[in-house]
């Protein structure tokens, strides 16, 4: 009896102060829907950032040259393209290897200059970087000393505003070396694992890319575990092979699947952060909700 007539009272209080109850009931819904909002918000970012690591899979490892080795055998040793594709040979743990070189410069047509970085890669560095070509065709490995080029998004939209309406097969030139377009690439977001330069710039043969100055060695090689291979294996395997092969050489080596478990970790911690800071707000606007009700 006692329950039931104060949940009378209640209700008639309630039903007295309308606009007090229904301000009240807006703070309330505000408050527990601005928590489920952040939490969401940590979670979608959380996936949309994981999902550019998951598109290229966690079997792919990073591997990098490190500079100022110790010992001037180290400090004078080059990644050379023999001791970078014989990686699977001696590293049972990889099945296969996509040494890239690196460099930048003016791309020219018609009199128009752009500044773009440009990669030398060979036919495999497609596959293992999930790329996804739009028209003609990627660098093949009988492209030997061709002057042939793949070009990016952003290149491609250079040269649109340019005046050029047919893609495959214009010219251009770049570091003073006329360039055949064969293929043009659909975007592809640049990840820890996936150079920039992917869609920023243009793809040569690499054996071309050595022709264009001395800064265009091999310093870094995307390579992909075989099935059911381990990454920490892996990486130990491809540290004996440059100390044993390479006089010494250290190299640095990342795997996707260390920086998606680093990265979920630090989702997590947002995701709490987000969530600790919308309970704190929901705290105070109750306070603020149940002193009004007792008033």
């Amino acid at each position: 009896m006692i329950l039931k007539a104060n949940i009378k009272e209640a209700v008639q209080s309630l039903w007295g102060t309308k606009q007090r109850t229904i301000l009240a009931l807006i703070g309330i819904f505000v408050g527990i829907g601005s928590v489920i909002a952040m939490v969401s918000v940590g979670t979608i970012v959380q996936n949309e950032a994981l999902k550019q690591f998951k598109e290229m899979g966690t079997d792919i490892l990073a591997i990098s040259q490190e500079t100022g080795g110790e010992g001037a055998r180290a400090k004078s040793s080059i990644i050379s393209y023999k001791l970078a594709m014989d990686i699977p040979r001696y590293c049972p743990e990889i099945s296969t290897v996509a040494p890239y070189t690196s460099t930048y410069g003016t791309l020219k047509y018609e009199g128009k200059k752009l500044s773009a970085p440009a990669l030398g890669v060979t036919h495999s560095f497609m596959d293992l970087n999930k790329l996804k070509l739009k028209e003609g065709r990627f660098i093949s490995d009988l492209d030997y000393f061709m002057y042939y080029c793949v070009v990016g998004t952003k290149v491609q939209e250079q040269l649109i505003s340019f005046g050029v309406k047919n893609l495959i097969g214009t010219r251009i030139i770049y570091k003073d070396k006329q360039f055949t377009i064969v293929g043009t690439l659909e975007y592809a977001a640049a990840t820890n694992m996936r150079p920039y330069e992917v869609s920023a710039g243009i793809m040569i043969p690499l054996s071309t890319s050595r022709r264009l100055g001395e800064e265009t060695s091999i310093k870094n090689i995307t390579g992909r575990l075989r099935a059911a291979g381990n990454n920490l294996t892996a990486a130990s395997q491809v540290s004996n092979y440059f100390e044993v092969r390479g006089n010494g050489m250290k190299v640095r080596i990342r795997s996707a699947e260390e920086l998606i478990k680093t990265m979920e970790k630090q989702m997590r911690l947002f995701t709490l952060l987000l969530g600790a800071i919308g309970s704190i707000s929901l705290i105070v606007g109750g306070v603020g909700v149940m002193n009004v009700m007792l008033v």
